[in-house]
C-alpha cells in the first residue's frame, strides 16, 4: 500500500510539473523572439513616437491604436513596456498570435469592470525581423 501511494504522489508531481511548465515555460520560449518587440512597441506607444510604431507595425492600425493607448491608457502603455509574460503562443513559419500578462494590472480608464492586464498580438516576420499585424485587449 505505501508504494503505490508513493508512486501515485510521484506520478502526480510530475503531472503538476508538467502542467506548470506548459503554462509558464513553453509559451515564454516560444514567444522569446516575440516579447521584445512587443515590448518595444509599448515603449513606443507610451512615448506617442508614430516613426517607432510605423517601424514595428506591418499595418496603420496597429500604429494608430498604438497612438490611441497613449493618448487614452498612458499608464497600460507604460505598464506594459517592461516585464511581459507570454501566457499562450500559436507560431507558423513567418506567423504568430500571442497573449501577453503584464506584471501589474492598470485601471481601465474606460470600464470599471475590469483592468487593464494583457495585451494580445498577431506577427508577421519580415526580411527576419518580426511586425505586428494586429493588436488589441479585452473588451469591456
Amino acid at each position: 500500500m505505501k508504494r503505490v501511494v508513493q508512486v501515485s504522489a510521484g506520478i502526480l508531481v510530475l503531472a503538476l510539473v508538467g502542467w506548470w511548465a506548459a503554462i509558464r515555460i513553453v509559451p515564454s520560449w516560444r514567444a522569446e523572439d516575440l516579447i521584445p518587440v512587443m515590448e518595444e512597441y509599448m515603449r513606443a506607444s507610451a512615448r506617442g513616437d508614430t516613426l517607432a510604431l510605423h517601424g514595428l507595425s506591418a499595418s496603420t492600425q496597429v500604429t494608430q491604436w498604438g497612438l490611441a493607448v497613449h493618448r487614452s491608457a498612458p499608464a497600460f502603455a507604460q505598464e506594459a513596456s517592461h516585464g511581459l509574460r507570454a501566457w499562450f503562443v500559436d507560431r507558423g513559419d513567418s506567423t504568430a498570435k500571442a497573449g501577453f500578462r503584464l506584471k501589474k494590472s492598470v485601471i481601465d480608464p474606460h470600464c470599471e469592470f475590469r483592468p487593464l492586464e494583457q495585451v494580445q498580438a498577431s506577427f508577421v516576420q519580415q526580411n527576419g525581423e518580426w511586425r505586428l499585424t494586429w493588436v488589441g485587449t479585452d473588451i469591456c
